[in-house]
């Protein structure tokens, strides 16, 4: 299990001018901590009190901690971290940030240190991922007001609650600052329910329902604070934003609810492993990753051109295990429109003779999609279809049509029930009777 952070001691103190000097196991993570100490003073607008120079260890931390922040009268005088090395640097940042967060009850000072966190990553960067949340049911969660690591229990007992409670701190948090100013929570001084409650009082009508749930125990911070769509929105930011809880796009824009200002020529590109389009290009390209997925650096995506000039986006495998989206742009790339994607599918032609057949297949898949969805429920991954090639066939992500089978079913007014078998095709994968046969025959269902 890997576990959020930290382990704090609380203190008081003035403030320091410049970064303390880090002195640290590896130079990189020394390095790392003096970024993070520059971005958290541009996100606070001010220094944070530390000793001159702060120890950075790479140690073992018992009780399964993978940060923990020493912060005494003087402020800040060590760190000590015990991560994987592709957390070391998530670490490192969380728990700079209690250079600025370090007092008040519990949960208010680790949540309001995870979005100081994420302000430090988006300032500088490619410094770190944001702060890990992974999407789970909270169901561990005790009340978010009365938790504290010292009242957690046995050892063997409290982990999945201590999960809960980190995760549902941050996802309060989150979810208040789409009512009140974010900087409310790092201006110095000891975070308390009290003052969070006049924060959102002051906010007016739109923060009433932030609120409630803040004033509620936990089995009502355990619903609002629920992710299942896994867009980074809770389910009560969801209400507060008017989205669809159980969608990750809810307006079918291509955009997962929540997302940050778009990058200009950014694609989204799928979690489930589908690929999409990022329009036309000759030869071969490269695809420049970003977005804002949980606990994650931007994975790499695989970016290839078709014989039609179609430039596919791929991850290069899926990634369930994260909430927030994800997304590139290839510099090369000009619209197109041998190519169609949405938040349910993507239709592309991998041949130059298919092209004109692109938008005729992808509007005769529409009907069949509806009808899976509201016989069978939402699918668990999108549909992705390359148009052209020698054989009919599905890998497991993409659903290959033949040249010929598709001239043919053009020709007998039959495209309806091609395009029927294949939207059938990912939900027969999942069964034990993977065949051509099983998928056309679910298909004609689809159709009646």
């Amino acid at each position: 299990m890997l576990w959020p952070v930290s382990l704090i001691w609380f203190a008081t103190s003035g403030a320091s001018a410049q970064p303390p000097a880090f002195q640290a196991d590896e130079a990189t993570d020394a390095e790392v901590a003096t970024r993070a100490w520059v971005a958290a003073e541009a996100c606070t607008g001010r220094p944070a009190p530390s000793t001159p120079t702060v120890e950075l260890t790479r140690s073992v931390i018992p009780g399964g901690w993978l940060g923990r922040a020493h912060v005494h009268e003087q402020g800040l005088e060590r760190l000590d971290v015990s991560a994987p090395p592709e957390r070391i640097g998530e670490v490192i940042v969380h728990e700079i940030a209690h250079a600025w967060v370090a007092k008040g009850d519990q949960a208010l000072v680790e949540g309001a240190a995870e979005l100081l966190a994420d302000c430090i990553v988006a300032t500088d960067p490619g410094l770190a991922p944001l702060q890990f949340d992974d999407g789970r049911d909270l169901v561990a969660l005790s009340d978010l007001r009365t938790w504290g690591i010292a009242q957690e229990g046995k050892p063997l007992a409290m982990d999945g609650a201590r999960t809960d409670a980190y995760l549902g701190a941050s996802r309060l948090l989150r979810t208040a600052t789409l009512v009140m100013a974010e900087e409310l929570l790092w201006q110095g001084g000891e975070l308390t329910w009290g003052q969070l409650e006049g924060w959102l009082a002051d906010a007016g009508p739109d923060a009433a329902p932030v609120l409630e749930v803040v004033r509620s125990g936990p089995a009502t911070q355990r619903d609002a604070l629920r992710d299942a769509d896994l867009d980074g929105v809770t389910d009560l930011g969801e209400a507060l934003l008017g989205t669809d809880p159980l969608a990750f796009d809810s307006d079918g824009d291509g955009w997962w609810d929540g997302a940050d200002e778009r990058p200009e020529a950014a694609v989204v590109v799928p979690l489930d492993g589908t690929f999409t389009c990022a329009g036309a290009a000759e030869g071969p390209v490269r695809a420049l990753p970003g977005g804002n997925l949980r606990g994650l650096h931007a994975p790499g995506v695989d970016a290839t051109t078709t014989a039609a000039g179609v430039v596919l986006l791929q991850l290069d495998g899926a990634n369930s295990q994260t909430s927030g989206g994800m997304w590139a742009t290839v510099p090369e790339a000009q619209p197109g429109g041998a190519c169609q994607a949405d938040a349910r599918r993507t239709v592309a032609a991998a041949s130059p003779d298919t092209v004109d057949e692109v938008a005729r297949f992808a509007q005769a898949m529409e009907r069949p999609l509806q009808q899976a969805e509201a016989r069978l429920g939402p699918a668990s991954t999108r549909i992705a279809v390359l148009l052209g090639g020698e054989s009919t066939r599905f890998d497991g992500t993409t659903a290959h049509v033949a040249q010929h089978d598709l001239q043919r079913a053009i020709a007998s007014g039959t495209l309806d029930e091609l395009a029927a078998a294949v939207v059938a095709l990912p939900r027969i994968w999942s069964s034990s009777d993977r065949s051509w046969r099983e998928a056309q025959a679910l298909g004609r269902s689809l159709l009646r």
